[in-house]
């Protein structure tokens, strides 16, 4: 036994006593003398017997096979165990083999199996989601659960200044997404080489750059992190963001940057995909020009509205002459006072929907304040567009409750069209 490299040893059944130790077992746990040890003290470095004692499992036949990863060597073994006779009584005989190389291999295996998996939960809850927000949410949950840090985070950078937007705490873990808002994007200087290179920012322990970044420091150490890793998000080459994981255990530092490499991408691709839906909305049911919502936002509007409660003002308006406006001066001439057409009605209802349902034709819907109210907001709607010089005609109606809406919207389109009708008499010379 002393010839080969695998541990072997033998312990008295009853008192634990160890009576052999082979060679390498002595080199291994620097045993020069284990006369009058026991076996779990020498091997375990124990007060006690070792409460996964086999002892009750052994038999004299057949050997006992099982996996241990010992506190002293901090090697995972395989191990059999076998009864035997020893000086006329029953011993324990033990060979141990020393497997920790393959356990780390099947361990790093089943993490990147682990990873793998995780990473496709985190995709499937981007593209599956219609409200990105909330995957986002969902996937910062995953990834922090899974990494067993503190904290996973997103941050957003908006020029000059940036903001944690998104986050997601373990239990007991204070959250901060309240404390990070309007930040100097300074603040990330160090970080910005790795970035720029599109690598993870690393620190393992925080004190570590408590002398050469004092500021960082501060930041960090206010929150209660000593670990974290961050991941750069991009969007044309332009730094937008990043992902942040804090304190994450140390042994699992070196495996979370490949996975928020990974993860990133597909972020970064739901994000761009959640801005061009944003921007077919816009275009979809927005006015550019003025902002307001456009006549494709106001039909699907009216059709919701039939079933409002509570009272119902509207107002119809139409820029008269914009024609002639566009002929004479220029239609960029036009555009002007069309936007500042729409400021005045901005200005004149605090309250209500505004849409711009034709080249020259504004409608403000739904405005739920008193009669009086919207009679005096209309009038001040005249009286600041006669003030800036746009010739603009108004038919308005009001109702305390929402009965028949489109008779009630031809009523105040009819409003408005009787006052242009009025304005272009009024216009003409007499005879």
């Amino acid at each position: 036994m002393n010839e080969i490299p695998e541990l072997v040893y033998v312990s008295d059944l009853e008192n634990y006593d160890l009576l052999l130790v082979n060679t390498a077992g002595r080199e291994t746990f620097h045993l020069k003398d284990s006369q009058g040890l026991k076996c779990y003290q020498a091997l375990q470095g124990r007060d006690a017997p070792c409460p996964f004692c086999t002892n009750a499992r052994l038999n004299t036949e057949t050997p006992y096979t099982w996996e241990y990863t010992n506190p002293l060597t901090q090697r995972h073994y395989l191990l059999k165990d076998k009864l035997i006779r020893w000086k006329g009584r029953l011993a324990r005989l033990e060979i141990a083999f020393d497997i920790t190389e393959t356990e780390n291999k099947k361990i790093a295996l089943q993490n990147a199996l682990d990873g793998d998996k995780m990473i496709m939960e985190c995709v499937q809850m981007l593209y599956q989601s219609e409200d990105v927000d909330s995957a986002i949410n969902r996937v910062l949950d995953r990834v922090g659960s899974f990494m067993s840090a503190d904290r996973a985070y997103l941050f957003a950078i908006q020029g000059e200044r940036m903001a944690n937007t998104h986050e997601w705490c373990a239990p007991g873990v204070e959250p901060q997404i309240q404390n990070l808002q309007d930040l100097d994007i300074r603040l990330l200087d160090r970080w910005r080489p790795s970035f720029d290179r599109q690598e993870c920012v690393i620190i393992e322990d925080l004190e570590a750059i408590r002398d050469d970044s004092p500021d960082e420091y501060e930041t960090l150490n206010i929150q209660g992190i000593s670990s974290l890793v961050a991941v750069p998000l991009e969007k044309d080459g332009e730094l937008t963001g990043y992902i942040g994981v804090d304190n994450p255990p140390a042994e699992k530092i070196a495996n979370i940057s490949p996975l928020l490499h990974t993860l990133r991408y597909f972020l970064m691709t739901s994000l761009r995909r959640a801005e061009d839906e944003r921007q077919l909305v816009r275009l979809s049911y927005y006015d550019t020009l003025t902002g307001f919502y456009n006549r494709n936002r106001y039909i699907r509007d009216i059709n919701r509205q039939a079933q409002a409660d509570g009272s119902f003002g509207i107002a119809y308006l139409d820029v008269n002459g914009l024609k002639d406006i566009n002929d004479y001066y220029g239609h960029d001439y036009g555009d002007q006072v069309l936007a500042s057409c729409a400021q005045k009605i901005r200005d004149a209802f605090p309250t209500g929907d505004f849409y711009r349902i034709g080249g020259d034709e504004f409608v403000v819907l739904r405005c739920p304040i008193g009669q009086e109210d919207f009679a005096d907001k209309v009038h001040q709607l005249r009286e600041a567009l006669v003030r800036h010089g746009v010739d603009a005609a108004i038919g308005s109606f009001w109702q305390p409750l929402v009965e028949d809406l489109p008779a009630f919207l031809r009523e105040a389109d009819d409003r408005m069209y009787r006052e242009k009708e009025r304005q272009k008499r009024s216009a003409r010379p007499s005879v």
